[in-house]
């Protein structure tokens, strides 16, 4: 049942609607089964780009696979890039601006349809990457084995991969970015390294480093903002809101090993995904939450070998990747929230990036709407629209509508 909110700020009020939150029903998608080891979501959840490889009839690599979405994972298509095990992907919030790895690491600016080789060193073992809100920051890790033991490094670029730094300050498996690109999150704990520190953070796009008591991550997550971090780790989710000083460690039900990670823009919806070990008696499950952690639900979704895990801005569409089968997407109800500012003669207007098609309207007396004619602006520092619009003379209502 849906409930009716009014909130007013002066003499202007603003109208939302909220109703139940994180759906827990997957389908598999039409794209082709594969060893999928990366997928990527747009801020809306409308485009859709995984990544991976397929075998030969011996179970060798046999070619790489790039396939894309632009109707939420209704339909696929292929994308022509380069042959190689892809192991990662990232996007931008618009979902044209692509990072992808495996042996190398390829750019693409144009959604796909031409990829460039990164000017990173060629051959490595590339586990993840990740991409700022819009494209321009950007950073890569590399899974090795130096004289036995695991390491990695990290590489960053400001300049949507023209050039890059190599940030070899630990061993770094896996990276997340916030929208904006200047907070990032690395780390990884592996042979002789393994009682180092596993979590590092940086708030200046990789300039410099700082260590944390962050535990060994399975995969990571972080908000928009890049105020609170996620790692799946164990049998157990660790948050922290400070930049991984301190952790809460919120536990969820039945599910053994946690690999991939992801969350809405706000921190407030998260999903989780397991990687099936069946000789480990490790099924691999879903889990979602939508209370940033505190309870977590159960997803029928099948237990298989999940990968990857992607989420929209507002955490209502999210997309599932298997080493060895499909790729699945989940949908439920988008519920915006509009936010009123007000500064001087100014008012703005801005809700979260929303999973389905929502116009702003107006009305002065809550009986006749219309239409506010003003294109909203992506923040690509919170993924949100906004709209700037005069200080009404008189009370207005605002209100989110579907078209």
């Amino acid at each position: 049942m849906k409930s009716l909110w009014l909130a007013e700020v002066t003499t202007v009020f603003a109208l939302f609607w909220t109703s139940p939150g994180l759906g827990q029903v997957w389908t598999k998608t039409t794209a082709p089964d594969g060893n999928w080891e990366g997928v990527c979501s747009s801020a809306s959840g409308q485009i859709l780009t995984a990544a991976g490889w397929i075998t030969n009839s011996s179970g060798y690599f046999s070619d790489g696979i790039l396939y894309r979405s632009t109707n939420s994972g209704a339909t696929w298509f292929p994308l022509s890039g380069p042959s190689q095990a892809w192991k990662t992907i990232a996007c931008s919030a618009e979902g044209t601006r692509l990072i992808a790895a495996g042996a190398d690491v390829y750019l693409s600016q144009d959604s796909g349809a031409t990829w460039v080789q990164a000017s990173t060193p060629p051959g490595q073992e590339w586990s993840s990457v990740c991409s700022s809100a819009g494209g321009t920051n950007l950073a890569a890790t590399i899974y090795r084995t130096d004289g036995g033991t695991m390491c990695g490094a990290v590489y960053t670029s400001t300049n949507a991969g023209f050039t890059w730094e190599n940030n070899a300050v630990s061993c770094f498996q896996c990276v997340r970015s916030s929208a904006d690109g200047s907070k990032l999150l690395a780390g990884g704990c592996y042979g002789s390294h393994w009682g180092a520190p596993n979590v590092y953070v940086s708030t200046n796009a990789g300039a410099s480093w700082n260590p944390t008591g962050g535990p060994c991550p399975s995969g990571f997550a972080l908000t928009a903002e890049g105020t609170r971090i996620y790692i799946a780790v164990g049998g157990v989710v660790a948050a922290s809101s400070d930049l991984g000083a301190t952790w809460d460690f919120k536990a969820w039900p039945n599910i053994s090993a946690a690999d991939t990670i992801a969350c809405s823009a706000d921190g407030s919806k998260i999903v989780v995904a397991g990687y099936w070990v069946p000789e480990a008696y490790f099924p691999g499950l879903i889990f979602t939450s939508v209370d940033s952690g505190t309870t977590w639900v159960s997803n029928s979704a099948p237990s298989t070998a999940w990968t990857s895990v992607a989420s929209s801005a507002d955490g209502a569409k999210l997309a599932a990747v298997v080493e060895g089968g499909g790729v699945y997407i989940s949908q439920s109800p988008s519920t915006p929230v509009l936010k009123i500012g007000q500064s001087g003669d100014s008012l703005l207007i801005s809700w979260v990036v929303p999973s389905r098609v929502f116009l702003l309207e107006e009305s002065a007396d809550l009986r006749k709407w219309s239409g506010v004619a003003v294109t909203p602006a992506l923040n690509c520092t919170n993924l949100n629209y906004e709209v700037g619009l005069a200080v009404p003379p008189g009370p207005r209502f605002y209100r989110l509508a579907t078209p």
